[in-house]
């Protein structure tokens, strides 16, 4: 199963931002992009909110108390762009983010998990992949007492499960 960057980077309590919504939606980033490299004086007229369409009705949540009367300028784009993100990627599904983080610490403890970048976290978290393996020659020996936490064998010994052996 592939998760997206940005449900490791909020395991791993990184921040989300613009390169994470490349993977969501490459038009919104697009135009996030352009948004970021380019003068938007007396071009665009946006305000710090966030619209989304929930059971056919459009909906707005402010990015920011007063987020509505807060207009985008050159001087706060980033900062606008940088809570877009965090909003579209994190914050509609925030209490589901919660609870995978919740049922993940249950497993691994979280602070283990800070060795890793989301990279090398979605990796080893992936028990097909040739990292995951200590005889791999990519094998870090600094993160070898972790490997056992990401096996599917430790995993199905923690759910009270024994891995069927193959015939």
């Amino acid at each position: 199963m592939h998760f997206s960057t940005a449900i490791y980077k909020t395991c791993l309590g990184r921040t989300i931002g613009l390169d994470d919504m490349a993977v969501i939606d490459q038009q919104l980033h697009q135009s996030l992009t352009w948004m970021s490299e380019h003068d938007i004086t007396d071009v665009l007229e946006l305000d710090f909110t966030a619209q989304h369409e929930s059971f056919g009705t459009l909906e707005t949540t402010e990015l920011v108390p007063g987020g509505a009367d807060i207009a985008i300028t050159e001087d706060n784009k980033h900062e606008y762009v940088q809570l877009l993100c965090q909003h579209r990627l994190r914050g509609r599904v925030e209490q589901q983010l919660e609870a995978f983080k919740l049922g993940l610490g249950e497993i691994v403890p979280l602070k283990e998990l800070q060795v890793f970048d989301e990279k090398e976290f979605e990796v080893r978290r992936s028990s097909s992949s040739p990292f995951f393996s200590p005889s791999s020659t990519t094998w870090r020996a600094d993160l070898a007492p972790l490997s056992s936490l990401f096996s599917p064998s430790y995993a199905a010994h923690r759910l009270g499960r024994q891995r069927a052996r193959p015939h």
